[in-house]
């Protein structure tokens, strides 16, 4: 998703503010998602030690 931004940025078709925004929304996705799947792996972990 970076990668297409820096080209959207690169080739003009949006603007520095622009960009900075979508990045921003980008990181906020990707620490969303990284929390939820150390969440699930803590779970795993706690169910596979209850065995």
């Amino acid at each position: 998703a970076n990668d297409a931004v820096k080209k959207l940025e690169k080739d003009k078709a949006i603007s520095e503010d622009e960009a900075k925004k979508a990045y921003d929304e980008v990181q906020k996705l990707t620490d969303t998602y990284t929390t939820k799947i150390d969440e699930s792996v803590k779970n795993k972990e706690s169910e596979l030690l209850k065995v």
